[in-house]
């Protein structure tokens, strides 16, 4: 419960410098004015013991995580993802200096006696030969010697378990950091200044709650107070016509498109473009220029962004939907005549001629053919039988017979001399192709 006591005060306290920021300098800001700088200015009863209270870490409470070293909690704890911790303990034990690897063995056998015995145990041949050897009898001064894969594994530990410390709420306080002299503050005879560029939490009021801990946990009357600080901003005035100078950069895909883009930019900008590769700068520029360049490239980039040529896969299923959906919407032609849909009419659209009792049969001519006859393997009815033999043809060729109704449809339309299939597919790709080349426009 404490625990989480102390995050929901640090969370406050984030929350509450953050607020302030924004309290301090939106209305600056939306003025276009910069803001004054102050340092804030510590003026204890005791500047010696005031000194010495803010190098204590306890005095900080738990302000002092904020003032940690990333470098030295990656060092001590490892890395947060318990995976590869095993790989960076050995890689860190490779890397280190003697006197790195010294301090790192102490560390295991005060932390991990019972690794320790074992590690012991494991290497003790081993150790015994180096002894003869060298005439040296320091254990640790041997482990030295070893990388890291002829380490035994309860030397890391699972996880590196062993190698790193745990991150416990005590261990991380032995990390913590404080303000020193001549970095987070200055000493000015019985005044302490804090410059504002060098204030480790962010902003004066976020500073002065921490002293206030600090001093309150060390018992020392004091006094806070704020002046202007001498390492003041450069102020730079738009009613004087100074404007700052920025750089665009925009890098494309390919040197191809950068180049393309280049003859988009102004020509008044010609002696400030440079081209790298794929990479576009325009520089010295105002910041309204730059916000031109970069919605010019952005519809650029939009304009150009490369189409995707349709698969294989994704031509047949597109060509099978919209198979099934003209065969759903559209029903087959009644092609008989006779008010029905049938398997005649689709055997008559595929180009079967289909025989009919007594009705005459006609010469693609039109003259009525009343001798013998014939079908042929795809049901056509020729004359003659057997085939080429006393038919209607020259020297008694075998000629393809029709009923009259068919005569007269062959004289005025093409014959469906073309599978109701193959006509469908052939429909199919003239729209695609169609609808390809209205893409290509």
């Amino acid at each position: 419960m404490k625990m989480k006591n102390n995050k929901l005060e640090v969370f406050k306290s984030h929350l509450i410098r953050l607020i302030k920021e924004e309290i301090e300098g939106g209305e600056d800001e939306q003025k276009g004015a910069d803001k004054v700088l102050y340092d804030t200015i510590l003026s204890p009863s005791d500047i010696n013991a005031a000194v010495d209270a803010l190098a204590d870490v306890k005095n900080y409470g738990m302000y002092a995580q904020n003032l940690r070293d990333p470098k030295v909690i990656l060092r001590v704890f490892g890395p947060s993802v318990p995976a590869t911790k095993g790989r960076v303990a050995k890689e860190t034990w490779d890397q280190s200096n003697e006197s790195e690897k010294l301090s790192k063995i102490i560390d295991i056998k005060s932390r991990a006696p019972q690794e320790w015995v074992k590690v012991e145990e494991k290497l003790e041949s081993k150790f015994d030969e180096w002894s003869i050897e060298n005439d040296n009898t320091s254990f640790p001064e041997f482990l030295v010697t070893l990388e890291a894969k002829d380490l035994p594994m309860e030397f890391f530990g699972k996880y590196a378990s062993t190698y790193f410390a745990t991150k416990t709420p005590d261990n991380l306080k032995k990390y913590s950091g404080v303000m020193t002299k001549d970095n987070q503050f200055i000493v000015s005879g019985d005044k302490i200044i804090f410059p504002v560029k060098s204030n480790p939490f962010q902003t004066k009021d976020y500073l002065e709650k921490v002293l206030k801990t600090i001093m309150g946990n060390a018992k020392i009357p004091y006094t806070i107070a704020q002046q202007e600080s001498d390492d003041q901003p450069k102020v730079v005035s738009n009613v004087q016509g100074i404007v700052d100078k920025i750089n665009f950069v925009k890098t494309f895909d390919t040197p191809k498109l950068a180049s393309k883009f280049k003859k988009l930019i102004p020509k008044d900008f010609a002696e400030k473009i440079t081209v790298d590769m794929g990479k576009v700068m325009v520089s010295d520029i105002t910041d309204p220029q730059k916000k031109n360049l970069m919605a010019t490239a952005l519809k650029f980039i939009a304009d150009n962004k490369p189409k995707k040529e349709p698969t294989e896969d994704a031509i047949k299923e597109s060509l099978s939907k919209l198979v099934k959906k003209i065969l759903a919407e559209e029903k087959f032609p009644d092609l008989t005549g006779d008010g029905k849909v049938t398997r005649a009419d689709i055997l008559k659209g595929r180009g079967v001629v289909l025989e009919k009792e007594g009705v005459p049969h006609y010469t693609k001519d039109g003259k009525e053919w009343k001798g013998k006859m014939h079908k042929m393997p795809d049901n056509s009815l020729m004359s003659g039988n057997p085939h080429d033999k006393d038919g209607s043809g020259p020297n008694g060729k075998s000629e393809k017979l029709y009923h009259k109704e068919d005569l007269n449809k062959k004289s005025k339309n093409k014959p469906m001399e073309e599978s109701f299939k193959n006509q469908l597919k052939k429909a199919i790709m003239e729209v695609l192709q169609e609808k390809n080349l209205n893409n290509k426009k």
